[in-house]
């Protein structure tokens, strides 16, 4: 073979490996952040046209998740629940009282692969999987055990101040007074 048609070969394998990984990867949504999604459910009006389930304990869910009408969830992990504004009102006196500030719940939109609005999101875990087959929408409970026990947060290195602080000069850098 010469050296021209490897080259040739090399270029097809690899594109052929991309838009092979990018076609494997086109059935995931993601959760878009959306504050008026939180507000909507912490004022006790759950928006309509949706189908609610949560994950978690009974009174005080790690996750609220709204499917909209014309999606089905593949609720294996999710449990069916009828999210009256009483129920919500519920759930927030423990989400504010029971965790107070130290667990922040946040509100987003669940969108399929090409952005469209296909579900709500409420929780203080967004460590999740959003997989959508047709009208079938997959959405994997979120990891609670992510949340660092003394930040009451999830885990990022960008709620890690620390992070951010000064590394200390190497030894060699120092001046003899400072050592």
């Amino acid at each position: 073979m010469n050296v021209g048609a490897v080259k040739i070969s090399i270029v097809v394998a690899l594109c052929l490996a991309i838009f092979g990984c990018a076609g494997a990867f086109s059935s995931y949504g993601r959760l878009v952040p959306n504050e008026q999604v939180g507000r909507d459910l912490e004022s006790g009006s759950p928006p309509s046209g949706y189908s609610y389930y949560y994950s978690g304990p009974d009174d005080a869910p790690n996750a609220i998740l709204g499917i909209a009408d014309g999606y089905t969830l593949d609720t294996h992990t999710w449990k069916p629940v009828d999210l009256t504004p009483a129920k919500m009102a519920s759930w927030m006196q423990w989400i504010t009282r029971g965790y107070g500030t130290s667990i922040r719940y946040r509100g987003a939109d669940v969108t399929d692969n090409q952005g469209k609005r296909i579900g709500i999101w409420y929780s203080p875990a967004w460590n999740t999987v959003v997989r959508v087959e047709g009208n079938t929408v997959v959405v994997n409970i979120p990891n609670i055990n992510t949340f660092d026990d003394n930040r009451k947060e999830p885990f990022s290195i960008l709620n890690d101040p620390s992070f951010f602080k000064p590394l200390a000069a190497p030894s060699w850098q120092r001046s003899s007074k400072s050592l």
